[in-house]
């Protein structure tokens, strides 16, 4: 895994014109049909190491985002991989000649991103062949943002929608860089679709869309998209089974859930609610594929029947019977489901708390056991609950809380130093990982790893020690084979995290 000094991912939503939508959304006669193109841009080989070094995944995100457009999009693609800057310059250009009034363009852009404050006060896009910055003080090799932006907004297309999955896009015009809008989504909720579509088609939009501040965030696992990337994917196959017309307001909505609190501006001549409009589907393949994805606690709650809980287990939010631990903080008990839901929506947000459900029969009726913690040692159990009960001096329930000893048997049927994954088989490997957590207890670990495994900062696994009479579960990052490899990957991650277990993260020989 390496470090990819890329998000602020920027959507950059450029005027548009009125269209027939593709799949099925006819608006009025007179409407002028329009093509869709899409250029995808990836680079995860580089030249100019050691300032640029290789990525997992911009190849591999441009090639799916790629697919879904062409796919279920019907758009004409063309993929640049590990392409150099007089290249991408060039086939932009290209397209000047291509694209048409009434076209559509879809530009995506993968890798490294830089910026520089102090000379420039510029970003850039870094390609193949830039080269190190001893050797290049003059940015000749690397394409700036303001280059990109002039040379996007003089497109013939009157709609065109870029994507910058590169580090300190957020930089790519001076009024992103100081601009958080109120932007209103869904401003049209009530119209039909074909009116809602022909008012935005109305109005000239030049919107932007950012994942966070200007920061260099993760590459994340090979094979396994970046973590703006795979939110982004994931929203453009998810959402065509939500909605009819999917606008950029919709795309921020989603990946807005992002820990790095994606922020959205404007710039030039949009017009107030103008909005982008990606397209019409009604995909099958959206209602699959959003069944694959873990359910959230917004899921949970507004299910209309009553999850099937065995008596005695305990069950995370999204339905996912745990392991039992010895002990668990009982923050409160309720009679019936609807009850469960209202308190989960107001303990979900505490965030110190993991919260769990446990069914549980008494005197002959059901109540339902919110829950936190699990733990193996008893006075670790009793340190949370006071540190819980210190914070929140004026919450009933979690002043009423205690510690509650589980009925089941915790016998975790693991082997001392052997090496586990998340789903506790045995793997048969030896060498290098990175340690950035333990607990006494294996279901606190597994919670922690998991949590990891969802940030897309490596493969979790659990290993089972003994220090000083206590038995720990350690949770250790990724596996590999050279104590080289796995050294330069925990220098990167100590240094672009503010997690502290990230930051205390050390070498771990299997």
């Amino acid at each position: 895994m390496q470090i990819r000094l890329l998000p602020i991912t920027v959507l950059f939503l450029i005027s548009f014109y009125s269209f027939s939508i593709a799949q099925g959304l006819q608006l009025k006669q007179n409407t002028v049909e329009s093509r869709t193109f899409a250029l995808l841009i990836g680079t995860d080989k580089y030249d100019g190491k050691p300032d640029w070094v290789d990525l997992n995944n911009p190849v591999y995100d441009a090639e799916t985002v790629g697919a879904i457009l062409e796919e279920d999009m019907g758009y004409n693609t063309e993929i640049l991989r590990n392409p150099t800057s007089n290249q991408i310059l060039s086939t932009l250009i290209r397209y000047h000649k291509v694209l048409k009034a009434n076209d559509r363009f879809f530009l995506f852009v993968a890798g490294h991103g830089d910026y520089d404050d102090q000379i420039f006060d510029d970003g850039f896009i870094v390609a193949k062949d830039s080269k190190p910055l001893a050797d290049d003080i003059n940015r000749k090799t690397y394409i700036s943002y303001n280059t990109l932006n002039s040379l996007i907004n003089k497109l013939p297309a009157k709609q065109v929608l870029v994507v910058l999955d590169v580090c300190f896009s957020g930089s790519f015009n001076e009024k992103m860089k100081n601009y958080r809008s109120a932007y209103r989504l869904n401003i049209y909720d009530e119209l039909e679709a074909v009116q809602f579509a022909e008012r935005k088609l109305k109005l000239t939009t030049r919107s932007v869309i950012t994942s966070g501040g200007l920061e260099p965030v993760l590459d994340g696992v090979k094979g396994h998209h970046s973590p703006f990337a795979y939110k982004f994917i994931e929203a453009l196959r998810v959402l065509p089974s939500q909605k009819s017309v999917i606008t950029g307001s919709d795309l921020y909505s989603y990946v807005s859930r992002m820990e790095s609190q994606p922020v959205v501006g404007h710039f030039g001549d949009h017009e107030p609610g103008a909005d982008y409009i990606l397209g019409v589907s009604n995909s099958k393949a959206g209602i699959v594929l959003k069944k694959e994805y873990t359910p959230s606690v917004e899921d949970f709650r507004s299910r209309s029947s009553v999850p099937t809980y065995a008596l005695g287990k305990v069950y995370d939010l999204s339905n996912n019977e745990l392991l039992p631990a010895k002990y668990y903080t009982q923050i409160l008990s309720e009679p019936s489901f609807n009850e469960l839901q209202e308190s989960i929506g107001v303990y979900k947000n505490y965030p110190e708390l993991t919260l769990k459900v446990e069914k549980v029969n008494i005197k002959g009726k059901e109540w339902y056991r919110l829950l936190t913690g699990g733990y193996n040692d008893r006075s670790y159990a009793d340190k949370q609950l006071q540190s819980l009960k210190k914070k929140y001096p004026q919450d009933k329930h979690i002043q009423g809380a205690f510690i509650k000893s589980s009925q089941l048997p915790t016998d975790d049927n693991i082997e001392l130093n052997e090496i586990y994954n998340t789903d506790l088989i045995l793997q048969d490997f030896s060498g290098y990982g990175i340690q950035i957590f333990s607990d006494t207890s294996l279901v606190y670990s597994l919670t922690k790893a998991r949590v990891y495994n969802d940030k897309q900062l490596g493969t979790p696994y659990i290993q089972k020690s003994h220090v000083k009479g206590k038995t720990y579960y350690r949770v250790i990052l990724n596996h590999y084979a050279t104590k080289e490899e796995a050294v330069k990957y925990q220098q990167y991650i100590k240094s672009h995290t503010e997690d502290i277990n990230l930051k205390g993260a050390f070498l771990r020989t299997y």
